[in-house]
């Protein structure tokens, strides 16, 4: 599937994906308390953009071959911005709807791990199944 995907595609997704974790990096360091959360914090932003620029090349891919060969268009910044405005999204669900939960009440980073890979797992899951048929 992947075999023809152009390296613009990657710096494109990679790029811009670090740059739109930068706000979420913001929110994060607000809920450190201890040093060594600062590694679990940096530890997730790198697993969540790396995740996250893989989803957007297979999304531009998929752009570039089903829906935007008809039409002249960028598929890698399409791919690239539907899939972090999806994953923001979920995250933002995700981490609203359970602060307030007795599990995270008194750790948030953990909710903020937890929030950012469920986000990315959820986009994970989606592409699997759209790939099926």
């Amino acid at each position: 599937m992947l075999e023809d995907v152009k390296y613009s595609y990657i710096s494109i997704a990679f790029g811009l994906t670090a740059l739109l974790q930068i706000p979420q990096a913001i929110i994060a360091t607000y809920l450190i308390e201890t040093n060594e959360e600062y590694i679990i914090l940096l530890t997730s932003i790198i697993l969540t953009t790396v995740s996250i620029s893989i989803a957007s090349v297979i999304a531009s891919d998929y752009l570039e071959k089903k829906l935007l060969a008809k039409f002249y268009s960028q598929p890698a910044l399409v791919g690239t911005l539907l899939i972090n405005a999806i994953q923001w999204l979920i995250f933002l669900w995700v981490f609203l709807e359970l602060m307030d939960h007795a599990l995270f009440s008194g750790d948030l980073i953990n909710l903020y791990v937890f929030s950012q890979t469920i986000s990315f797992s959820v986009i994970f899951l989606g592409i699997i199944y759209l790939s099926r048929g």
